[in-house]
């Protein structure tokens, strides 16, 4: 499984182009931060530990243990946090 992680002011939509490239090989999600795209409006500041459990709760709604996780930007920064403090998801 590949995730997809997108920057800020941005929504999964932005990897629109690549879904299909690791779909050849990967079961792929392109999520939706909190607050962006179609996701839930997130109030109050924003905490890595709360999006890494939420990338939890979609690896555990589709099945997956563990995951390649691939972002750009504030995305890139949230797949680092997740490797770091999840890793046994990595």
């Amino acid at each position: 499984m590949v995730i997809l992680l997108h920057g800020l002011g941005s929504n999964r939509k932005d990897w629109q182009d690549n879904i299909n490239v690791f779909a050849e090989h990967f079961h792929v999600a392109a999520v939706d931060l909190r607050g962006f795209g179609d996701s839930e409006h997130y109030e109050g500041p924003y905490r890595y530990e709360d999006s890494n459990e939420d990338l939890v709760k979609v690896m555990n709604h589709l099945g997956y243990r563990k995951a390649y996780v691939v972002g750009v930007q504030a995305g890139a920064r949230l797949a680092l946090d997740f490797a770091i403090n999840k890793p046994a998801y990595v």
